[in-house]
């Protein structure tokens, strides 16, 4: 496999560090045990269930390659999230788009504790798209635990977000036509919604 552009991988590396930074200043509490829960306090939180999430986008960072996906506690119970998921996006007839998966950018995170109502971001990358724009996509995210999938909108449209033409579909630039299109989870999971 052919390694990314330079400009690719810088980019990526300063949106990772913002993350860092961010994810530093907000605080994670929780601690990992083995199983499928996890200690905050004298509580043991659950690994959350697809069922009990609801998803949506979150903030396009276009220049970046990078969008977010927001997942909130819809359930009455808290829960948490931890680990990588595994990424798949859609076409409009539901076929599989052609992307090669890379492994994650960044090593996991500690898990992130979800009290109902709360939400926390995974960030993802997708880049060198050199095909007819595939139009709007679906993401489907297999959640680490086998804790079953999700599936909800991905790259658009994107109606109200800053510096963004209402109604804005986003699909990457071509940085090299002949390598693949590449998807990646770039950070999972950050606490509340970007």
């Amino acid at each position: 496999m052919r390694r990314p552009p330079v400009g690719r991988s810088l980019r990526l590396a300063v949106v990772v560090g913002l993350l860092s930074v961010l994810g530093s200043a907000c605080g994670a509490s929780s601690s990992h045990s083995s199983g499928t829960s996890i200690t905050t306090g004298a509580a043991t939180v659950a690994t959350c269930p697809a069922a009990s999430l609801a998803l949506r986008p979150g903030q396009p960072y276009v220049s970046e390659s990078v969008l977010t996906e927001v997942l909130t506690n819809s359930s009455s119970s808290s829960c948490r999230l931890s680990g990588d998921p595994s990424l798949t996006l859609l076409r409009q007839d539901g076929s599989e788009l052609e992307v090669t998966n890379l492994p994650p950018t960044e090593p996991p995170k500690p898990p992130v504790a979800l009290p109902p109502g709360e939400s926390a971001t995974l960030f993802v990358s997708w880049s060198n798209w050199c095909e007819t724009p595939p139009g709007i996509l679906t993401i489907s995210i297999a959640l680490s635990a086998r804790a079953g999938t999700l599936k909800g909108p991905f790259n658009g449209p994107f109606n109200g977000s800053p510096g963004l033409p209402d109604n804005y579909v986003f699909t990457p630039k071509c940085l090299n036509s002949s390598s693949p299109s590449t998807l990646a989870v770039v950070h999972a999971y950050l606490a509340g919604s970007f």
